[in-house]
């Protein structure tokens, strides 16, 4: 899993000015448990050329993800002035949809799914040591921990292969995002010059991951 983008994403450090988030490119772990059912195969009329052999399929999808983060922070139209770190694990539950291409020798599929995700940050830490809007800033928000409960939505891409009898291997890649993520940090004034002493607030319009997976499924 690497955590791709941080949409219109901000930190504030209680009493501070706001910071805006870099995207971030850390890698991390990504592990699901999915059940599911695939519908009769149907032929389908496409566009171009003759009908084609697809089926449709339903999952639900359990899954935890986990990262640890290190996000540049710098104030509206100004340079990098500080680093936010933290780890943030995931547990969601999203149902997919899915539509499979037949009759051939590897499956190709893709679908989307929207569930619910609950994120967990611990050992948050803001530190900023730089030029905010003209003052001169240092400070070192105190580590804290906060959880959210958020919209999950994700695409899906993979192929599919069947290696004995009932039993296939897959591999997929997953545009997983969470909407909307707020989290708060204490509420503890920061005051300049600090160091570990007081809270934060942050938010985004989501956090997405890219990730990419394999795994065996057995169908009866």
């Amino acid at each position: 899993m690497v955590q791709q983008i941080v949409e219109n994403g901000s930190v504030t450090a209680i009493g501070q000015v706001p910071l805006q988030q870099e995207d971030s490119g850390q890698l991390g772990a990504y592990a699901a448990l999915k059940v599911g059912y695939d519908f009769a195969i149907r032929d389908v009329q496409l566009a171009f050329g003759g009908p084609t052999p697809m089926r449709t399929a339903m999952e639900l999808e359990l899954n935890y993800m986990g990262c640890s983060e290190k996000q540049d922070v710098y104030p509206q139209g100004g340079a990098n002035v500080g680093l936010e770190t933290f780890n943030l694990t995931a547990y969601s539950a999203i149902l997919n949809g899915l539509i499979k291409f037949e009759d051939l020798p590897i499956t190709p599929y893709f679908g989307g799914g929207v569930g619910a995700s609950v994120l967990y940050v611990t050992s948050h830490k803001l530190s900023v040591n730089g030029n905010v809007n003209g003052t001169d800033t240092d400070y070192i928000t105190d580590t804290a921990s906060a959880n959210n409960v958020c919209l999950a939505l994700q695409a899906i891409v993979g192929i599919e292969r069947q290696i004995y009898q009932n039993l296939s291997i897959f591999i997929e890649y997953r545009f997983l995002a969470y909407m909307d993520p707020q989290f708060a940090f204490g509420n503890e004034q920061t005051p300049l010059g600090a160091n570990g002493i007081g809270g934060s607030n942050s938010s985004s319009d989501f956090i997405a991951n890219q990730i990419i997976s394999s795994g065996l499924k057995w169908s009866f």
